[in-house]
């Protein structure tokens, strides 16, 4: 799917220090996209993006606010952003393309998801794409074009059929995952890597067995997902899978809980943990001896 905006088109400069008066300014035009064959679930529904964040930075890093734009995603064409900036001087420009609302955008080099009330509580919505610039100095108009991918990495569950169908077999409907490990929890747009010390995050995350996942060669039954911020490396992942018994008026209550060590964590790759998360075989192996013993073992009753 071709993901764009209308053209923008900005009339003057920004009032700071990166404008002097006689100074001459030119028009430099972004062109961003998002990739052209990307679905954001296991389900294949369609993006959730909506709005594009485009953000101007001086030579210090500082973010030129009158040169913000919150652009509309708008189906097949291009997201322009073209600001007027003056020549001989240095900027640097960042991008974050994300569903209204989902993040926290007011420091750029600082995005976090907004939490509390009015938050989403619905996972998809946290879909985000990103890049930015290198350090640019302006000699004359120009045109360039950019790319976005996913700044967070997207960990996905699934169990097996049979693993599924023996939770079904003891009284139990699977309702919700409890995931938590130990990563960053904001982004910075400018350079674009995570920020901050990584800290002990919990997502609880509605089970949805209706998509499913492919891993090596095996199919698995899509259980949930969740999206982190993540810079490369593997972190230990504890899960806890609640569901609910088969009889009216059960409450949630802990299934399993299982801990995964040494899970890679990507940015804009999928990190599938699949087998039998809930269930597993107890092997008894059974002997018997030749010969009787000298006495019956016996119980009265």
């Amino acid at each position: 799917m071709a993901i764009a905006a209308l053209p923008l088109m900005f009339a003057g400069c920004a009032d700071n220090d990166e404008v002097i008066a006689g100074d001459e300014t030119v028009e430099v035009s972004f062109s961003a996209a998002l990739p052209q064959k990307i679905q954001s679930r296991a389900a294949g529904s369609t993006l959730n993006v909506n709005k594009v964040v485009c953000a101007t930075f001086d030579s210090e890093g500082n973010e030129i606010e009158a040169l913000r734009e919150v652009v509309d995603i708008v189906d097949g064409q291009d997201i322009q952003y073209a600001p007027r900036l003056v020549k001989d001087h240095t900027y640097q420009v960042a991008f974050w393309a994300m569903k209204e609302g989902a993040y926290n955008v007011t420091d750029m080099k600082n995005i976090s998801r907004k939490a509390g009330e009015g938050a989403s509580t619905d996972e998809s919505d946290f879909e985000c794409f990103a890049n930015h610039t290198a350090q640019f100095t302006v000699s004359g108009n120009a045109n360039e074009s950019i790319t976005l991918s996913r700044p967070v990495a997207r960990l996905r569950l699934g169990t097996s059929e049979a693993d599924l169908d023996a939770v079904k077999a003891l009284g139990y409907t699977p309702t919700s995952v409890e995931v938590k490990l130990t990563t960053n929890n904001a982004y910075n747009a400018l350079e674009g890597k995570v920020t901050g010390t990584a800290s002990k995050q919990t997502f609880t995350l509605p089970v949805s067995t209706e998509g499913s996942i492919t891993a090596g060669e095996s199919t698995y039954k899509s259980l949930t997902s969740n999206y982190v911020f993540a810079s490369d490396g593997n972190v230990t992942v504890t899960l806890t899978i609640k569901g609910k018994k088969n009889t009216e008026g059960a409450t949630e209550e802990n299934i399993c809980t299982r801990t995964v060590d040494n899970v890679p964590l990507h940015p804009n790759k999928n990190t599938n943990i699949v087998g039998d998360l809930m269930t597993g075989t107890v092997i008894y192996t059974i002997t018997m001896e030749s010969e009787y013993g000298d006495r019956d073992e016996n119980k009265p009753v």
